[in-house]
């Protein structure tokens, strides 16, 4: 049970002596919404100038400001904008890094860690940080190129080779 369904029924046997508790009730709930509607709208519309943000939504909850839509896309056009999203474009840059990366294991041979890739960024130039070396890996083994291996001390990659032995 809401609360606004307690407050509706304390109202009518409040009010059952009237003529109409029912109606007493419902209005009573609604001019208590308006009112905290309009607090609330205000203190979005304060907060939002304060920051320089958006303030539609103080007045989307305005009971007494007509909402005027400004053209957001509808559900179609999202629908069409996250189809377009989901297959992003290959990045150029990232796969010649993979490229390299996958070209450097198969030269080198061995166990691959992110530390050890990030050895081979800072040799070749490429991007030092933590996270490039271990999404790129992830990323090969997501392609098939590596196999995964975790253990106590750590997780490590190593080439995925055939049956035959190559590569």
């Amino acid at each position: 049970m809401s609360a606004r369904t307690v407050i509706e029924h304390a109202l009518r046997v409040y009010y059952a002596d009237s003529a109409e508790p029912n109606a007493i009730a419902r209005d009573l709930l609604a001019a208590h919404r308006d009112e905290v509607l309009r607090s609330m709208a205000a203190e979005v519309k304060t907060l939002g100038d304060a920051r320089g943000w958006s303030v539609w939504a103080a007045h989307y909850m305005h009971p007494d400001v007509e909402f005027v839509d400004t053209g957001a896309p509808g559900v179609e056009e999202k629908a069409t904008a996250s189809a377009a999203k989901a297959t992003p474009e290959p990045d150029p840059a990232r796969e010649r890094r993979l490229e390299q990366l996958l070209d450097a294991i198969r030269t080198w041979r061995g166990r691959w860690t992110t530390v050890r890739a990030q050895d081979l960024y800072r040799l070749t130039g490429g991007p030092t940080m933590r996270h490039v070396a271990r999404r790129d890996l992830a990323e090969l083994h997501r392609r098939g190129h590596l196999r995964k291996h975790s253990a106590d001390a750590g997780q490590h990659y190593t080439l995925a080779t055939r049956k035959d032995g190559r590569s």
